[in-house]
């Protein structure tokens, strides 16, 4: 007869918030026992070791009742000229030959990237959006935070 002796628990140690994207397991702890014998850890910048926002269950509990539990799926409108993304960690776009290249990858500094009826106009760090862009252009954008998201 086999007992498992029950006095250690099961551990995951993540290497961010387990609800965030990308979230990995840095070891498991199975009876106290590692499982994981060379795990791959990646540092991830601090950004990523927050919690994600928490939804409203209220609310989307209503629309699931609104719509039969089955979201709309027309498009929305954006109803705005410029879009500015705040908060990009990396922009991936496609070349003049096919290819998909990156154009913007940030490590430490937040990136932006303004958008024009939906195409790219301009992507970088820092404080400047666009030196092409008017003050008055700037002032009626939809600016959208990505908290270290990515476009594509």
């Amino acid at each position: 007869m086999h007992v498992i002796d029950r006095s250690f628990p099961d551990i995951v140690v993540w290497d961010s918030h387990p609800l965030a994207l990308g979230a990995a397991p840095r070891q498991v702890f199975i009876d106290g026992i590692a499982q994981l014998e060379n795990p791959h850890v990646a540092s991830k910048p601090a950004h990523l070791q927050q919690a994600p926002k928490t939804p409203n269950f209220d609310e989307e509990a209503r629309l699931a009742v609104k719509y039969d539990g089955l979201p709309p799926l027309t498009p929305q409108s954006v109803g705005f000229q410029y879009v500015l993304f705040t908060n990009v960690d990396r922009v991936h776009m496609y070349s003049g030959d096919g290819n998909i290249g990156q154009i913007l990858s940030n490590k430490h500094k937040s990136g932006h990237v303004l958008v024009k009826d939906g195409k790219v106009i301009c992507a970088g760090s820092g404080d400047g959006v666009c030196s092409k862009t008017s003050k008055a252009e700037i002032e009626s954008l939809k600016i959208v935070d990505l908290h270290g998201g990515s476009i594509a």
